[in-house]
């Protein structure tokens, strides 16, 4: 042994209590790791920041599993944290590989030394200096503790499997099934990884069996069967002794039919683990509802990050949809839901990165997420997302300056919060179910979204704020100590992240900025569309500028009374489909309001009824208006009417009250037909007004 090289070779050792001293002897001949400690690699709930990750000058803490009570020279070692200075619960390790020590904290995220310079100053710690200086975890690093026999055991336990199964969902597309598996034992003899058959024909790797029922028919496919590939970048020798990620797909199915399908893996000792079936049903959404983080500033004003939540009513899936030209100039940002609360569950699906990025992308994969009670799932879809067009638009605080930045959203939270959130009513007619809690917009149902990467439901809040960014700084000393590089992963129950529900991207330099000018719109934007080609009912009155898009049609005009009343300026866009419930229409009530209806050549607009009934039409009951020109205030182009009663009624609503006298804006038309309607146009009160 020397200073420079250390021992050389594997060392035990030991405490003499007697002596109070500690004493090594030498393992094996030379340095190396016959065999990986098998189990399953540190989560957030075993290891702060979820262990390794790719990260440099970094550091974890190791918890102290619950099933060992060990003695370090005269330290008790276990699982509870007592104030005694005697005792210790914790294990820090690092990237740079000095200092390794057990530590004592009632945190659930204690500080640990990790800095190269560690060696030059004088520490006190227990546990060892090993040799290095500067070092890194790469990408893929990870860390794994386990409490294991020192008596080596046979292999009698089959392959631990890791998977929460796929839930029911929308898409009719084929489907990955991903499942972490890894063996066990005293030691394990690894996961048998063959891509051949046995004598009998029967794969001897990792498979999966599936079948589907047809709902139509009625019945179920025999089992089909299909061999498992293990992850990108690794072998399927490399994943024998080590956990991997296998996966298999399913084929798409349509909707109303079901799925199951089993999983079977093998050591290397023989020893089975097959599974009961999962089971999953494809249904059909009404509705999805878009929150978009648009244009955040992921640092300064030329780093822009956009990505989207969208949530199906029906099925209550979230898909996070991110934009692969995203340029963020730091990530310590992660991916992930939860539950909330108290309650650790949900999962991580992006780890906190390693820092500076230089603008490179950091957006791999889209996801898709359900819950159903405490049970959850996600998997993986291909990246990509397009921005939405005709939405409403919330304000997180962008300015010219992009002020406030993160600091101000943490330390000076009570002061900045309406500028660093916002809170979003869920649309009238929306519900959605997130862990067993139903969040409606027919009540009091709200999405309180923050800036910097996270969401929270709520049916209580109305203006101020959760505090997802209330995090304090290294400015304070009161020991929660947020910086801006270790924000929490999901799912996480301390006081501020334990509100967040959903976290698209979250961390300090998610949104550090937050610029409003003529290059880039930092906000949240939302929409509310029909579920492909579903159509969308309209209950209430209009009072806010609204244009009807193709994504919304057919548009239903369905309000409880005859009429939804418009007192704001409506635009339909080329191609959409209005269609009137028996008996309602739409009175354009407002004195300078305009109704713009702009079909074309190719997509013309069609004004109906529902079914067999007959609508009543567009009625126009106000005027008088001496603030904006009443010439072409109401356009109609490349418009077909048909099944109405009246399709326009001028001066009341379609001979009934309310009535105006006076002009209610002229009337252009072009290219407009007219199809077993009632009365194409009628202008029996409304004076002075033209039509052309």
């Amino acid at each position: 042994m020397n200073a420079q090289n250390g021992p050389q070779m594997s060392s035990i050792w030991f405490y003499s209590a007697a002596k109070g001293k500690f004493g090594m002897v030498g393992l094996d001949t030379s340095t190396g790791i016959d065999q990986s400690v098998s189990g399953t690699p540190c989560d957030s709930t075993t290891c702060t920041y979820g262990g390794g990750r790719d990260v440099d000058d970094g550091y974890s803490a190791v918890r102290i599993p619950g099933d060992i009570t060990m003695k370090f020279g005269t330290l008790s070692v276990n699982a509870t944290y007592t104030s005694s200075t005697s005792t210790r619960n914790w294990f820090c390790v690092n990237s740079n590989n000095h200092p390794l020590y057990f530590t004592s904290s009632g945190s659930s995220n204690p500080y640990c030394l990790y800095s190269y310079t560690t060696w030059q100053y004088d520490r006190q710690f227990n546990g060892w200096q090993a040799p290095g200086y500067d070092g890194r975890w790469m990408p893929g690093a990870s860390i794994t503790q386990k409490v294991s026999m020192v008596r080596p055991m046979p292999d009698t336990w089959p392959p631990d499997i890791d998977h929460g199964g796929l839930m029911d969902t929308y898409s009719t597309d084929d489907r990955t099934v991903t499942v972490n598996l890894a063996d066990v034992g005293e030691p394990p003899s690894g996961v048998n990884s063959s891509s051949g058959t046995d004598s009998n024909g029967n794969l001897e790797g990792p498979h999966i069996f599936y079948r589907t029922y047809d709902a139509d028919a009625g019945t179920w496919t025999g089992w089909s069967r299909s061999a498992m590939t293990p992850e990108s970048g690794m072998t399927r020798t490399q994943c024998d002794p080590l956990p991997c990620d296998w996966s298999a797909t399913i084929p798409g199915v349509d909707r109303g039919d079901s799925v199951e399908y089993r999983i079977h893996v093998q050591d290397n000792e023989n020893n089975w683990r097959n599974t009961s079936a999962w089971s999953y049903s494809i249904g059909t959404p009404t509705k999805v509802f878009t929150i978009e983080w648009h244009d955040m500033n992921c640092y300064y004003t030329s780093y822009i990050c956009n990505y989207q939540v969208r949530l199906y009513d029906v099925t209550n899936e979230v898909e996070l949809l991110y934009d692969p030209n995203s340029n963020p100039y730091y990530n310590w940002e992660s991916i992930g839901y939860q539950k909330g609360g108290g309650t650790a569950i949900g999962a991580t699906l992006q780890e906190r990165g390693p820092g500076f990025v230089n603008q490179v992308n950091q957006f791999h994969y889209n996801y898709r997420i359900a819950t159903d009670g405490n049970n959850h799932g996600y998997e993986r879809m291909t990246v990509g997302m397009s921005e939405l067009y005709n939405y409403n638009e919330h304000s997180v605080g962008g300015s010219s300056t992009g002020m406030p930045y993160v600091f101000y959203c943490m330390y000076y939270w009570t002061q900045y919060y309406n500028q660093c959130q916002t809170m979003i009513d869920i649309p009238s007619g929306f519900d959605f179910e997130w862990f067993g809690t139903t969040y409606s917009g027919n009540t009091t149902g709200k999405i309180d979204a923050a800036r910097n990467g996270a969401m929270a439901f709520t049916n209580t809040q109305s203006t101020f704020r959760g505090g997802m960014q209330q995090m304090v700084t290294y400015y304070d000393y009161s020991g929660t100590h947020w910086y801006y590089n270790n924000w929490p992963e999901m799912p996480n129950t301390g006081t501020f992240g334990s509100r967040v529900h959903i976290a698209p991207w979250f961390g300090a330099y998610g949104a550090y900025y937050c610029y409003y000018n003529s290059q880039t719109q930092c906000s949240i934007r939302t929409k509310l569309v029909p579920f492909e080609g579903a159509g969308m009912d309209v209950y209430s009155d209009i009072t806010t500028p609204t244009i009807w898009d193709n994504e919304m049609s057919p548009i239903r005009i369905v309000p409880s009374g005859d009429y939804i009343r418009v007192t704001a300026d409506l635009t339909i866009e080329a191609g959409v489909e209005i269609l009137f419930g028996d008996g309602k229409g739409i009175d354009i009530a407002g004195a300078c309001n305009k109704l713009t209806v702009m079909g074309n050549s190719t997509h013309r607009n069609t004004v109906g009824s529902i079914g067999s009934g007959t609508g009543l039409g567009f009625a126009f009951t106000n005027g008088g208006c001496t603030s904006v020109n009443t010439d072409d205030r109401h356009v109609f182009k490349n418009t077909d009417f048909e099944n109405v009663s009246i399709a326009i009624s001028a001066g009341s609503r379609h001979g009934n009250n309310p009535h105006y006298n006076g002009n209610v804006g002229n009337f252009s038309f072009d290219d407009v037909t007219f199809t077993n309607v009632g009365t194409a146009i009628s202008h029996g009160s409304g004076q002075g007004r033209s039509m052309t």
